[in-house]
Parts: structure tokens; C-alpha cells; sequence
């Protein structure tokens, strides 16, 4: 429970971002597979996965007897969240291992993730450095935006009084998952 919730407040940075861009963009924050992958046939049934924005798969295990969940992770560039291990078996069904403890989150190649060190609880995070999570493309290559605000103001859109940045990782020679922090 508590790795659960240290993971849902590093992701605070993302989930906010997610959420300027659906006000400002029509984008959308959880979707489906098929979202993504419309040409792939083996996404459209799929009701037990699901993608956060773009970049996170997530693949929970919803059965409580079990201890793995058969997972789809569609033809990608895809790296487990937790360990930065690139995924090597893609565009089929795979079985991961999911104790109650786990949640299979997997970071799709081609995306930068804002993350914050997470504190005690989210007002006592806030002031923690930021985490950039890349993970790059099959070219190297990977984007990512951070929308930051005071967290407490109601207008700070309004009144333009907010920051929104753009990140870009271009010919990178290394081929892994990789995390920079402030």
C-alpha cells in the first residue's frame, strides 16, 4: 500500500499536467488501448488494462486470487516503471508477475515523465525536487510537458500566473530508461 501511494504522489507533476491539457487541449487523461494502438486488433477488447495520457500502461491485477495478470503490451518501445528494465516481449499477451503489492505500470518509449519526490503527504512534497523520467524511443528520442503552479490559486490559468515546459531528447546514444533529477 505505502509503494503504492509513494508512486501515485512521484506522478502528482504528470496526473497535473494531464489535467492543464485536457482543460487547454481537449486531451484526454485515462483511455484505452485501442486509443493508441486503433490498427492493432488485440487492443480493442481489452477491459483490464488501460493508458495513462500517452506514456504509462497500466496493467492492475483485479483478481484476488491470483498473483499474476495476463497483460497485452502492444508493439512499442515499453520499460517496467519500477525496475527501468526495457520490455523485450511486446505486441502479444505476457504474464507478469502481481502480488496485491504490485501495480504493473509500464512507461512506453518516446515519453518524458514529471515526477516529484514524494514527501509525507502532497503539501509536504511539493517543495521536493522534480524527477524527469525518460524513456526513449527506439530512435533515442523522447518529449515530454510539466505544468506547475502555486497548487493553491483557482486562476493561475487566467492570469497566466503558472509555468509550462517542454522537453525534447534527441539522439541519445543510450538505449535505456533513464531518470534526472533537479
Amino acid at each position: 500500500m505505502k509503494q503504492a501511494l509513494m508512486m501515485r504522489y512521484s506522478l502528482i507533476p504528470f496526473w497535473y499536467t494531464l489535467h492543464y491539457e485536457t482543460a487547454m487541449k481537449s486531451k484526454t487523461i485515462v483511455q484505452p488501448l485501442f486509443f493508441e494502438y486503433l490498427n492493432d486488433g488485440n487492443t480493442y477488447d481489452i477491459d483490464q488494462q488501460f493508458l495513462v495520457g500517452r506514456a504509462l500502461l497500466v496493467s492492475p491485477n483485479l483478481i484476488s486470487d491470483t498473483d499474476t495478470v495476463h497483460a497485452y503490451i502492444p508493439a512499442d518501445v515499453w520499460y517496467d516503471y519500477q525496475s527501468g528494465v526495457r520490455v523485450k516481449t511486446v505486441g502479444q499477451f505476457t504474464d507478469f508477475n502481481a502480488p496485491l503489492s504490485k501495480i504493473n505500470v509500464h512507461v512506453r518509449g518516446g515519453f518524458i515523465i514529471p515526477m516529484q519526490m514524494p514527501g509525507a503527504s502532497l503539501v509536504l512534497g511539493r517543495g521536493n525536487p522534480f524527477i524527469l523520467l525518460v524513456a526513449q524511443s527506439q530512435s533515442g528520442t523522447a518529449t515530454g510537458n510539466l505544468f506547475w503552479d502555486d497548487g493553491d490559486s483557482i486562476d493561475s490559468i487566467e492570469t497566466q500566473t503558472y509555468n509550462y515546459f517542454e522537453f525534447t531528447l534527441t539522439n541519445s546514444v543510450s538505449k535505456d530508461l533513464m531518470a534526472i533529477d533537479s
